[in-house]
């Protein structure tokens, strides 16, 4: 529900022609609508969320890697989508109803507060449901491909770890801290820089 709501606010802040903004394309797809009223979040064709080894290749430990895919969608109007995947109103034959966002480019302040708020959203549910450290690390690799700066995945990573979390936790993001200052072996920093101070 927050990143759903994370991007709805980057879309009004365009909407009013906010100059932060600079906006690319329009993007749609068809998802299942929440009781909430924001799209269902999932796995599948109908949800908001990569299909894997469909949308994005899954490799044989059962991780992903930036630049291998991602979620499916249509630019610029609702009729590039298939119609199997587009709701009657548009044209098509699908059952679920349609939702669109505007692109942002990656220079835009809205989209860095955007990508930052995932990525701290993405490690909390990832810390909670037991994730591998391996897999922590390319949650925080994407959080980069995506545009995301080493200072700031540093800070949502320090003040993860002040809150209140349980030791095994604590000390997942403290190696993964360690992975984003590049206090470890150079194959395994995020960032080429090492972060001091």
């Amino acid at each position: 529900m927050g990143i759903a709501r994370d991007l709805q606010e980057a879309i009004e802040c365009l909407s009013r022609g906010d100059s932060r903004a600079n906006a690319g394309k329009r993007l749609y797809r068809g998802m299942e609508e929440t009781p909430d009223g924001e799209p269902a979040i999932g796995p599948s064709a109908i949800t908001l969320g990569a299909r894997p080894h469909i949308d994005i290749r899954v490799d044989l430990s059962g991780s992903v890697h930036p630049g291998t895919g991602g979620m499916s969608v249509a630019p610029d109007t609702p009729s590039n989508l298939p119609r199997h995947r587009r709701p009657p109103e548009h044209g098509g034959t699908g059952k679920d109803p349609l939702w669109s966002i505007q692109e942002i480019s990656r220079d835009s302040s809205i989209l860095g507060e955007a990508i930052s708020m995932n990525l701290e959203s993405e490690i909390k549910g990832a810390l909670k449901n037991q994730v591998s450290l391996p897999m922590l690390r390319e949650i925080v690799c994407q959080y980069k491909q995506n545009g995301g700066t080493q200072q700031a995945a540093y800070v949502i990573l320090e003040k993860i770890r002040h809150e209140q979390i349980e030791e095994p936790d604590e000390d997942r993001i403290l190696e993964l801290m360690d992975f984003v200052a590049g206090f470890c072996a150079q194959d395994q920093r995020i960032w080429d820089e090492i972060l001091v101070g």
